[in-house]
């Protein structure tokens, strides 16, 4: 019945349990590290974005 139930379940809920206490207790510095991870994502995309797609106007409209 429900023993051997909780024998099969609580190896599985365990880390769970575990993950979700790790995520409470450090909360405030994951999200600032996101945040960091986020920002520094988006300056390099925009650095090569802006990079590889620069278009030099006096050079593009010569005609030799």
């Amino acid at each position: 019945g429900c023993i051997s139930m909780n024998i099969a379940l609580v190896p599985i809920l365990v880390p769970i349990a575990g993950a979700v206490a790790f995520f409470e207790a450090y909360a405030i510095p994951l999200r600032l590290i996101s945040i960091a991870i986020l920002g520094f994502t988006y300056y390099v995309t925009v650095k090569g974005i802006t990079s590889e797609c620069k278009i030099n106007p006096k050079k593009s409209f010569q005609f030799s």
